[in-house]
């Protein structure tokens, strides 16, 4: 019986295996990206802190844009007659699909302590001879 106990526990043990022992590059979803709309463009902004911007590529089409960075580091702390080397080395690929019509031509990346902003206009021609649509329903039902 407490095999079973242990196996019901198997996705907690993953998660906490995941959390711990598994770099934060080329796992899951890294980097955080958030996307936003405004009135006049879409900015997504993803989190690179220590990304050599020489190792960041960024593909844009007419549907999606593609983020691909690599990251290559070795951090050392020499302090009170001990040493600590740190590494950290991966790669990640993420692909965001626009929510919305865009102008993918005209948009513009930048790069500023870590966070990379995307910024794209949006294509309002796309929005010509749109109309709301009204909803018919029932009002009886309930």
């Amino acid at each position: 019986m407490g095999d079973l106990r242990l196996f019901g526990q198997f996705p907690d043990l993953f998660d906490a295996f995941k959390s711990e022992l598994l770099p934060r590059i080329g796992s899951f979803t890294y980097p955080p990206i958030d996307v936003t709309e405004t009135a006049d463009e879409l900015v997504i902004r993803a989190e690179v802190p220590g990304i050599d911007p020489k190792n960041l590529d960024v593909e844009i089409g007419e549907s999606a844009i593609v983020l691909r960075g690599k990251a290559d580091e070795a951090r050392e702390v020499t302090s009170q007659g001990y040493r600590r080397l740190e590494r950290r080395s991966g790669s990640f690929e993420r692909m965001i699909s626009y929510p919305i019509p865009v102008l993918h031509q005209e948009a513009k990346a930048s790069l500023r302590n870590g966070l990379l902003e995307i910024k794209i206009p949006k294509d309002k021609t796309k929005y010509r001879g749109m109309r709301k649509l009204a909803i018919e329903f029932d009002q009886n039902q309930n």
